[in-house]
């Protein structure tokens, strides 16, 4: 499609036949149109830091007792156009939805507004809005197209620190409708939060990004602009901040259950279950309707064995949600536990109704059928974790010792082989122990 050039601003767009010529888009996207959309998120804005260039200002949101960190945003960066690539094949309908954008970034509790932001030296007082001005100004004075999950592969950094990467993503932490002002049809604004990294983060966000995924929202990536913050690499001290840092909003907002929840969550993570029960055991007193609390401490409890104690709690959850496929995983497994294996069976059967591509739901399943002597619906459950994930060692196991009961031992050595094959080292001494059983099942046939 032909371009145009705005004569006004220089920047290219894609014309669009609804579009009034008298648009001004400084008349348009104002600041004040911006601060109405973002406070009922952010709360009333303190103060704003002067664009040292005369287009890209910072406002800033200070903590509240809702928010326990500080935020800063753009603003002035959407009057900018960005166009995007061809290769990006978006439909020229929907170019005015993705063109525009703001930047976000998080502070921590004790950075101070009052900084000396203008200094050419980057220190942890001035680190956060350096990082937002100089991504303001790459995406206007290069011609550069970004969205959610673009990354930077260099940005200031401050001496005594290894974060110099950062990914843009929707920012997700934040209530629905946040993430995009749309002003009227044909003029929208995106707003993506900056997320510094390591260069080795930055590489598993590329090498793996379901992994970088987990690690954003299990908080061992922080997501704050804290050129001190704990690394991936150090996942242990990540998590121990976060108790503190949840621990310190407890403080302050005594009677907010969340803060004990997310406490909770931590203290699971890092495998402190007592911790973690009593932390749930607070938040489900302080709001004993949030059947998401329930859900969390059944599965504690299932880890500490109290099998009773984690049905009553995924009951809970069901009752609210009774096509709540994970509540009812975990109670047929804690029925298992306590040799209901009928109404574990009732269970599973409508897990695998309402998900039929979880390869982990089978296998319960088959394990399941297998007390209950219905050993050919067992194999048929392996088999079709086996067909959902064929580098699953664990299914492999499972089937192998259904045909050694069944005396097809050379299905169950090949079976036995390939787990052994897709195990890591851990796993391996498992699929040993079975194969050591199957060699005695495999005697005892005169074989």
């Amino acid at each position: 499609m032909k371009r145009n050039i705005d004569e006004t601003s220089g920047n290219e767009h894609l014309p669009d036949p609804k579009k009034p010529k008298c648009h001004d888009i400084n008349e348009i996207i104002t600041a004040e149109r911006q601060i109405e959309h973002l406070t009922p998120y952010f709360g009333e804005t303190s103060k704003v830091i002067p664009s040292h260039n005369g287009s890209v200002d910072i406002q800033i949101f200070p903590p509240n007792e809702h928010r326990h960190k500080w935020v800063a945003i753009t603003m002035g960066l959407s009057k900018h156009t960005m166009v995007p690539p061809e290769a990006a094949q978006i439909d020229p309908s929907e170019v005015h939805y993705l063109n525009r954008c703001e930047l976000i970034c998080y502070l921590p509790l004790d950075w101070s507004p009052d900084g000396d932001f203008n200094k050419e030296e980057v220190d942890e007082t001035n680190w956060g809005i350096k990082v937002l001005r100089w991504l303001s100004n790459y995406i206007v004075q290069t011609p550069a197209y970004v969205a959610s999950h673009h990354a930077f592969h260099e940005i200031p950094s401050v001496p005594s620190s290894d974060l110099d990467a950062a990914v843009i993503l929707t920012p997700y932490l934040e209530p629905e409708g946040a993430a995009l002002l749309e002003i009227d049809d044909n003029v929208c604004v995106n707003y993506y939060h900056v997320i510094p990294l390591t260069q080795e983060e930055n590489m598993l966000r590329k090498e793996n990004s379901d992994l970088f995924m987990v690690y954003l929202l299990d908080g061992s990536i922080s997501t704050w602009c804290n050129p001190q913050r704990s690394t991936a690499t150090n996942r242990e001290a990540r998590l121990s901040e976060l108790i503190q840092q949840y621990t310190t909003r407890i403080e302050r907002c005594p009677d907010e259950s969340i803060h004990h929840f997310k406490r909770g969550g931590v203290h699971f993570r890092i495998g402190d279950y007592e911790n973690a029960l009593s932390d749930y055991n607070t938040a489900i007193a302080m709001d004993p309707e949030c059947s998401d609390y329930c859900q969390a401490r059944g599965e504690v409890k299932t880890i500490l064995e109290d099998w009773s104690g984690a049905i009553e709690d995924f009951n809970r959850m069901i009752n609210s949600d009774n096509e709540h496929d994970r509540s009812l995983f975990y109670r047929a497994s804690a029925k298992m536990e306590l040799n209901l294996y009928n109404d574990a069976l009732e269970d599973m059967n409508q897990v695998i109704e309402l998900v039929q591509d979880n390869e982990d739901y089978y296998i319960l399943r088959g394990d399941v059928n297998r007390e209950l002597n219905q050993i050919e619906n067992a194999l048929a459950d392996y088999t079709s974790a086996i067909s959902i994930d064929r580098k699953y060692y664990r299914p492999y196991m499972l089937r192998a010792t259904l045909y050694s009961q069944m005396g097809n031992l050379l299905e169950a050595k090949n079976d036995l082989n390939k787990a052994y094959t897709l195990a890591n080292d851990l796993e391996k001494e498992e699929v040993s122990l079975v194969r050591k059983e199957w060699e005695m099942n495999e005697v005892s046939l005169g074989t």
